[in-house]
């Protein structure tokens, strides 16, 4: 991760935001409202990704983190992580 001296960061800068666990994007979408620029995300939740790909174009990476490799993601100024939502997976076995 890099960082940028004040002077550096000024409106006509776009920062670089990756995001590990990304679910369905919300904190994403957060970031892409304020004017960042998402170059990648992670997430191995199959249906999340369907979502995610439906309101993203930028590059999503489907596996499992402890299968990708940092050199795989590229350089970005923030990286954010989702929190776990183990609590809400088990709706997808209920019928």
């Amino acid at each position: 991760m890099k960082g940028y001296p004040v002077s550096h960061c000024n409106k006509d800068s776009q920062l670089t935001v990756g995001e590990l666990f990304a679910g369905m994007g919300g904190i994403g979408l957060v970031f892409k409202q304020a004017g960042f620029k998402i170059s990648w995300a992670n997430e191995i939740n199959k249906k999340a990704c369907i979502t995610y790909q439906e309101n993203f174009n930028h590059r999503l990476i489907q596996d499992d983190i402890r299968n990708v490799k940092p050199c795989d993601l590229g350089e970005v100024d923030i990286l954010t992580e989702g929190f776990p939502c183990q609590t809400f997976v088990f709706l997808e076995n209920v019928k």
